[in-house]
């Protein structure tokens, strides 16, 4: 098992292209007008979260993987990466 941090940078104005990317995919559906205006209040929310938490941002992964030895070298078997679960649900 390994574990690390990564970095990564993201930019408020591509913050709010996603957002509004989103929202206009939103006011596109088929939903009814009630079910939208929660959708798209919900992705501006999100994406104002995520401006104040700042540009950069950092998580933990943790690897944690079987090493084979073999004639050639050592290989990894049944890889598994493991990430913090806000950021998948975050979209990043």
């Amino acid at each position: 098992m390994a574990i690390g941090l990564e970095k990564k940078v993201i930019t408020e104005d591509k913050i709010l292209a996603a957002a509004l990317k989103e929202i206009e995919g939103i006011c596109a559906s088929e939903l009814d007008s009630q079910e939208k205006i929660f959708k798209a209040q919900r992705e501006a929310a999100y994406a104002l979260r995520e401006i104040a938490s700042g540009e950069t941002f950092t998580w933990t992964k943790r690897l944690t993987c079987v090493v084979e030895k073999t004639d050639s070298g050592m290989k990894l078997r049944h890889t598994h990466w493991s990430y913090p679960f806000y950021w998948i649900l975050a979209g990043k």
